[in-house]
């Protein structure tokens, strides 16, 4: 099993396709400034066995600040069964950053 990383511009892609995100970062960082359209799922909650509701197929992307506890998720959830998870590399923090590169 392998936790797939994905860049923030083919993640960003696959939100306009409406993928299922899901933000693993602390509950008051996800309300300040989770991306529209993300679920909150914490480390805590999978390592207690809490999972999306989601077919074990179905692709999910994981996002946290930097990258790390969001692998760190989807290694809980590929040993739950889930099969195709992917990692946004460089987390929220790379997001905000291509989000600028974007605007400027």
């Amino acid at each position: 099993m392998n936790v797939k990383s994905v860049s923030v511009s083919r993640f960003l892609k696959a939100i306009e396709e409406n993928a299922l995100v899901f933000d693993t970062r602390a509950k008051a960082q996800y309300l300040h400034d989770g991306l529209r359209g993300s679920t909150h799922l914490s480390l805590e909650a999978v390592q207690n066995g809490t999972y999306p509701d989601v077919a074990k197929n179905e692709a999910i992307y994981l996002l946290c600040e930097y990258g790390q506890i969001s692998e760190l998720v989807g290694l809980y959830l590929e040993n739950a069964g889930f099969t195709n998870v992917h990692n946004v590399t460089g987390g929220m923090k790379s997001v905000r950053e291509h989000a600028k590169l974007i605007d400027e």
